[in-house]
């Protein structure tokens, strides 16, 4: 299996990895809820930037499949 690092270039796939592994009480993390609504906000008030670039990381598999975010 490879695992890709890249930038993170789609929020809603994002904000759907993040809420659904927030979903599950081993993974949750505590600064990130479980609404998607509520975290695709957060993402794009606090991680894009002017130009629209978006300054978070994910590691996925060469499926394409997010592993960690």
């Amino acid at each position: 299996m490879t695992v890709i690092i890249e930038r993170a270039n789609n929020l809603e796939l994002l904000t759907d990895f993040l809420a659904d592994m927030n979903h599950q009480k081993t993974n949750h993390i505590g600064f990130c809820g479980t609404d998607k609504a509520d975290i695709l906000q957060v993402f794009q008030e606090d991680f894009v930037d002017g130009e629209g670039d978006i300054s978070f990381l994910i590691a996925k598999r060469d499926t394409g499949e997010i592993m960690a975010a």
